[in-house]
């Protein structure tokens, strides 16, 4: 198959379904695994594609929320590294909230070492995953988003308006230097908000493909929480001066 039918063929899949798996596609077009990567890469630098690990998805809006299991995929190396790089700003005795998300979820891993660590979070998976590393965790109750497994809401808000973290570490759809962070969701944006006006000290991990996007609500100002990356363009850098990147 010419390279041009193989890339319509990834794009028409990716019209019929949101993310579709390497092995599938050479399986389809019945060439090498390394042509499909260098199909992959041609259609994203053409903004057509998000790569994934171990595939591909529909390219990325901000401006709406993307299914959990689809944003585990995307950039998972990248946040693997933001979540290690999150986890040693983390210090013994401290009291965290730490955010829904995929990129906060990877920091849980890395806790184990921290003695006497309190936790607070509004993810069910963060929740789970420190359950499963024995970290003490409270989970901060409310109504359950089903597509981003975050606690959210009145209660979820009260809840947090009653504590003064040591740090949070919070996600975002976007960061820009001009309207700040970003989230797809406006309840889950007003959580984001609470924890980090509650909070000493702010984290907001975002990986270099999140620099310049807006979504729909902003939950803070740029100089309210410190950037954690795994990249930045040196334009981008010069621009802020509280951007912590992954070494």
């Amino acid at each position: 198959m010419i390279p041009y039918k193989r890339r319509k063929m990834i794009l028409d899949l990716l019209k019929e379904q949101e993310y579709i798996y390497l092995d599938d596609i050479v399986e389809r077009s019945g060439v090498s695994e390394p042509t499909i990567r260098r199909d992959l890469k041609y259609l994203e630098d053409a903004g057509e594609i998000e790569r994934l690990h171990g595939g591909a998805a529909r390219l990325v809006d901000t401006r709406r929320e993307v299914p959990l299991i689809q944003r585990t995929m995307i950039h998972a190396e990248e946040k693997q590294a933001i979540g290690r790089k999150a986890a040693s700003l983390v210090s013994d005795n401290d009291r965290i909230f730490i955010d829904a998300g995929t990129t906060t979820h990877m920091m849980v891993s890395y806790l184990s070492s921290v003695h006497n660590l309190q936790v607070f979070t509004n993810g069910i998976t963060q929740m789970q995953e420190l359950l499963a590393h024995n970290i003490p965790c409270f989970f901060v109750g409310g109504e359950i988003k089903s597509s981003t497994q975050a606690a959210i809401g009145p209660m979820t808000i009260k809840t947090i308006d009653g504590f003064l973290f040591d740090k949070c570490f919070i996600g975002a759809n976007g960061a820009s230097h001009s309207f700040g962070f970003t989230n797809a969701d406006p309840d889950e944006s007003i959580v984001k908000e609470h924890a980090i006006t509650h909070s000493k000290l702010a984290y907001v991990l975002v990986d270099n493909s999140k620099f310049d996007a807006v979504s729909f609500c902003k939950f803070a100002d740029f100089n309210q929480a410190s950037v954690v990356t795994d990249a930045i363009t040196d334009d981008v850098y010069e621009q802020f001066d509280n951007i912590i990147i992954c070494n």
